[in-house]
């Protein structure tokens, strides 16, 4: 009798311990999240800038209404806006983006080519890799200025895109893709930051002028991207077209220095 009484006293405490460490872990699972369904937009703000830093790297997909056509970003960059690869694909043309130690490149199908030049300069653009230098030099614009209609990538960094200028208030939690976001909302749209794990963006839309959304996942994977051979400079290619194409060349070559955001300072928190 007296053994089985410790057995069920050994079982009873066993009982409690397991007790404790299952309501230990349902609490630590319930209070996982991002924490920033109480805290106000500035503060969401600057813990989204913080998590971003962290993971450094992200890629950015999405489907836009830009340079007066239909387009598909698929994008893989870092925070800081010092390497970028990816493609912008829109009405069966195709353009590649490359971002090397700061240093920009572009190139484009014949489709592409011909949409962006009118059919002017099919033969100069198409298949030809554009050198258009070092970020620092602003004189040559960046070949990622007015890819998107909203604002996400008209800026040197992801960070300053996102938050720079803008005064948010905060949404109504909802969940896309089966993830639960608190949306930030301003004048120009709505950023969704995740409320589970990091305060990460999951989305960026263009609300006000229906201009299309960016999704942003796969943080903190690595970017690869090498500097393509045989590419021409821009400046030189500015000269073969306006040998070839004097009365049309002055629009089209504003038109190309705009294609690709102006170089913003580093990121901070």
């Amino acid at each position: 009798m007296t053994g089985r009484r410790l057995l069920t006293s050994h079982y009873l405490r066993l009982g409690i311990v397991l007790g404790v460490i299952l309501l230990l872990f349902v609490l630590n699972f319930a209070t996982a999240g991002s924490g920033i369904k109480a805290k106000t937009a500035q503060e969401i703000v600057t813990q989204a800038k913080a998590a971003m830093l962290a993971q450094k790297t992200v890629e950015i997909i999405g489907d836009l209404d830009t340079l007066g056509m239909k387009a598909h970003v698929d994008l893989k960059s870092d925070v800081a806006g010092t390497i970028l690869n990816g493609t912008v694909t829109a009405n069966g043309g195709t353009m590649t983006l490359i971002l090397v130690n700061q240093h920009r490149y572009m190139t484009m199908d014949q489709t592409m080519a011909k949409q962006l030049s009118g059919g002017l300069a099919v033969d100069l653009l198409a298949g030809k890799c554009i050198d258009y230098g070092d970020t620092g030099n602003q004189s040559l614009g960046n070949p990622v200025s007015g890819i998107s209609g909203i604002s996400v990538l008209s800026q040197g960094n992801l960070i300053d895109s996102l938050f720079k200028g803008k005064s948010f208030t905060k949404g109504t939690v909802k969940t896309i893709d089966g993830t639960e976001v608190l949306p930030l909302v301003d004048s120009e749209g709505e950023l969704d930051i995740a409320t589970q794990g990091d305060a990460l963006p999951v989305q960026v839309n263009d609300g006000s002028r229906g201009g299309g959304a960016l999704n942003f996942s796969n943080w903190g994977k690595p970017v690869k991207a090498s500097a393509p051979s045989g590419c021409v400079g821009i400046q030189e290619l500015m000269q073969q077209m306006g040998q070839s194409l004097p009365s049309q060349i002055q629009d089209l070559q504003h038109q190309l220095l705009n294609l690709l955001p102006t170089p913003m300072p580093t990121p901070t928190p």
